[in-house]
């Protein structure tokens, strides 16, 4: 007797999502540098997830909020790359991939999702580590004015590896956030020291800390059941990240090293408001970017270009700049909209969007879905069974 395989529309989101997280995983670390059939199978993970974001969008009903949404969606994120001038494919679909994930994976277990995100990334990670301790992959090694030397272990830059070891740490933490416990404390203490002595991340160490702060704080209020927000908290929780984003715009564009008080909040953010005002003079702004090109600052050094070249490391300004007006303006719907919805239903992982967005103020490496997890809140929103649908394809989202 022969048995049928029914693929359902969960199976397919699980699909998509695992795809480019592999294709995420791959990228971040100096593989596909070193082998070139380790960038074919990245690329291969993600033309995977290609294929099934359009078997889903062309099988799927819609409310009609949703489908104007994803029309919207899959056409910004086809312009940006159509527009994009990068060199590198995969930089150059990073947006139209958050897109199309963000709108895609909206009916599996958020909880699933997590633990196979954060079993991968630990996973991926030790790999790595030990592959670079047998010299199979190289260590990428650079060196602060201080004389810090920071190593990536496997990974294409320390910024990326200390990025891994920060949302390992809280991942892990929102998993356990029912169990939480001394152990995890020191866990996390153990992946805040390694961040420091080995990547000397600074966005990194910053995100650790925050995390051990929060687990500190739900262990000392561990009787309170509540899980969610009331309606006040949620307005101040939303005005609070949109200021903090508008105030990075703003301090960069008006950035002036004559001003101490800047000058303090420039080395505090480790040069990022200096390098984000340099960038917003040098590049033109456009509806859906044009790419820009980036350079290592010991090359724009060396051949004395212009600091700008270095490119802006606040996520907010890096996607105003390479992906255009209009993606920003999509991305920020889809956070506050994320906002509100885990504000209503999931505190933990409010908290835990609330502090990647922090993080994003001096680090721009968040904007794939697979970074952030925590976006998928924006798809649960949308199923919302009391909007009228539209039948679009065969399958029910």
């Amino acid at each position: 007797m022969n048995k049928t395989v029914k693929v359902d529309s969960k199976s397919i989101e699980g699909i998509i999502y695992v795809a480019f997280l592999l294709g995420y995983l791959l990228q971040t670390s100096y593989l596909p540098t070193q082998f070139r059939s380790i960038r074919v199978i990245m690329i291969s993970c993600y033309c995977v997830g290609y294929l099934f974001c359009a078997f889903k969008l062309l099988t799927s009903k819609y409310t009609a909020k949703c489908f104007v949404l994803t029309l919207i969606f899959v056409l910004t994120g086809i312009a940006t790359l159509i527009s994009n001038k990068s060199i590198d494919y995969i930089i150059a679909s990073t947006m139209l991939n958050f897109l199309l994930v963000t709108i895609c994976v909206k009916s599996i277990s958020f909880e699933k999702i997590i633990r196979i995100d954060l079993i991968a990334k630990i996973s991926f990670t030790l790999i790595l580590v030990i592959l670079c301790c047998c010299n199979v992959v190289k260590n990428v090694m650079t060196t602060r004015t201080s004389g810090a030397v920071r190593y990536s272990m496997g990974f294409a830059h320390p910024n990326r590896f200390g990025a891994m070891l920060f949302l390992i740490a809280l991942y892990l933490a929102y998993v356990r956030r029912e169990k939480l416990n001394l152990k995890d404390i020191f866990f996390q203490l153990f992946i805040f020291v390694v961040t420091y002595k080995l990547t000397d991340s600074r966005s990194s160490e910053l995100g650790i800390a925050i995390v051990i702060i929060f687990t500190v704080l739900s262990l000392l209020h561990k009787r309170r059941k509540n899980k969610n927000f009331s309606k006040t908290q949620r307005y101040i929780i939303v005005i609070v990240a949109i200021s903090m984003i508008a105030a990075m715009f703003y301090l960069a564009a008006n950035y002036d090293s004559n001003n101490s008080k800047m000058s303090i909040l420039n080395m505090l953010f480790n040069s990022r408001l200096e390098l984000g005002g340099l960038t917003l003079k040098y590049y033109k702004p456009s509806l859906f970017g044009a790419g820009i090109q980036t350079y290592a600052w010991e090359d724009v050094l060396s051949q004395g270009m212009s600091h700008a070249l270095v490119g802006s490391d606040i996520l907010y300004l890096y996607i105003y700049l390479n992906y255009g007006i209009i993606s920003l303006f999509i991305y920020l719907y889809v956070i506050v909209v994320a906002i509100i919805y885990a504000a209503k239903n999931d505190k933990w992982g409010c908290l835990s969007l609330i502090i990647i967005l922090m993080v994003s103020c001096m680090e721009n490496q968040y904007l794939p879905v697979a970074s952030n997890v925590f976006v998928l809140y924006f798809g649960m929103y949308l199923k919302n069974p009391r909007m009228k649908r539209i039948q679009v394809g065969a399958n029910n989202d």
